[in-house]
């Protein structure tokens, strides 16, 4: 599993949440399993989208396409501030948890 993190500056948390669902099936095509949206509760204009991928190899290919641009060009959104790529990420949770089980 792997996952795109998007800090976004956001001025209506709502209408991006909705454009997120309306965009999904089209991420979809790419390998995307689901989305997270959240809130900075001390910054409430910071949001911090998280897109999870069925592969690093998804992730990667849809970052790579016109369509990602395309469609965070179509957030209502201030701007994003940063992004990061996630891999491995379910194994690390494995870990996580096997580390948790054993104490």
């Amino acid at each position: 599993m792997a996952i795109i993190l998007y800090r976004v500056d956001v001025r209506s948390s709502a209408s991006l949440h909705e454009k997120l669902i309306e965009q999904q099936s089209e991420r979809a095509a790419f390998g995307e399993q689901s989305f997270e949206f959240y809130v900075d509760d001390n910054a409430r204009n910071i949001g911090y989208v998280f897109l999870r991928w069925e592969s690093r190899r998804s992730a990667r290919r849809f970052l790579e396409s016109s369509e990602s641009s395309k469609l965070i060009q179509q957030w209502p959104i201030e701007g994003v501030i940063d992004s990061i790529a996630l891999s491995n990420v379910g194994k690390m949770l494995e870990e996580i948890n096997f580390d948790q089980n054993k104490a």
